[in-house]
């Protein structure tokens, strides 16, 4: 079936949007002792019952990658060789094998994942329920210094016709490098900076975009652009004479990560074509 001649072909991953994973993180300064672990256990347990997340499995840790049939967010493989683990992992698989959600409680920091975005105010707002219920046994101990918010966009070509992304990145646009794009052969471009906000906080911008072909929903190579957008705070300066111990409360980080899915909303506007743009719905 040929795509949307709009787009060169292209068609966004789902239906409504483009969006295959969304994900946020709040990271701490270090990890939680064992004593503080072990409180905060109890009330992470207490939580995910009570936001209804079913049974939890150990978290070793994370590895984000692009692999050639997914966008990959592989956590608990490789397994450390002591039983000592990095926290817990509530996650829900769908009859695809796909992630639906993961919410993830580890010892030096919170992360909360959907494969099944609709829209940020259903997403945030689950979360929120998450983070609010366990946030004291975290923050009293240690604090919290990073703020992370970001997104994987996929949009598939839905023939054998010319490949070309002229229609549905943006020719003019500074976050891909004019210098990797090629309509024939597979191509990546990424760029980041770091800027400072009003407050004096950094906030770090990436943007990563990969074209190649990777294997669709129905199993069949494709060629397939990948968009991944990402935005990470960190804590504004602290004057050298302030005793203060410097930490996100929790109502920063709820403020935070609503201008970082605005801020990266924008990003993606100034990616992807005008006609790209309305085809998700972006603005709306």
């Amino acid at each position: 079936m040929a795509g949307d001649r709009k787009l060169g072909g292209f068609e966004p991953f789902n239906e409504s949007h483009a969006i295959v994973m969304a994900s946020i993180t709040v990271q701490f300064s270090n990890q939680l002792d064992d004593t503080a672990w072990q409180n905060a256990r109890s009330a992470i347990l207490q939580t995910a019952k009570d936001v209804g997340l079913g049974k939890p499995q150990p978290f070793y840790g994370m590895n984000l990658t692009f692999d050639q049939s997914r966008v990959s967010i592989s956590v608990n493989a490789p397994a450390p060789a002591v039983a000592e683990i990095a926290g817990l992992s509530f996650t829900q698989i769908g009859d695809d094998d796909q992630i639906i959600d993961r919410f993830v409680a580890a010892k030096d920091c919170l992360i909360i994942q959907t494969g099944s975005y609709v829209r940020w105010n259903s997403f945030i707002s689950r979360a929120e329920k998450f983070v609010r219920g366990i946030w004291d046994a975290y923050s009293s101990n240690i604090p919290a210094a990073a703020v992370r918010c970001e997104y994987w966009d996929r949009f598939d070509h839905k023939d054998d016709e010319d490949h070309s992304v002229a229609s549905l990145l943006r020719a003019d646009g500074d976050f891909i490098s004019r210098a990797a794009v090629r309509d024939e052969y597979a191509w990546n471009s990424h760029c980041g900076f770091y800027r400072n906000l009003p407050n004096g906080a950094p906030r770090l911008t990436s943007a990563r975009v990969d074209c190649a072909d990777f294997p669709g929903r129905d199993g069949q190579v494709k060629r397939s652009v990948l968009i991944h957008t990402m935005m990470q705070d960190g804590l504004p300066p602290v004057a050298e004479a302030s005793e203060e111990v410097a930490s996100f409360q929790l109502d920063d980080v709820l403020a935070t990560l609503d201008s970082q899915h605005l801020e990266l909303k924008d990003l993606l506007s100034r990616i992807i074509t005008e006609e790209a743009v309305n085809r998700i719905s972006l603005q709306g």
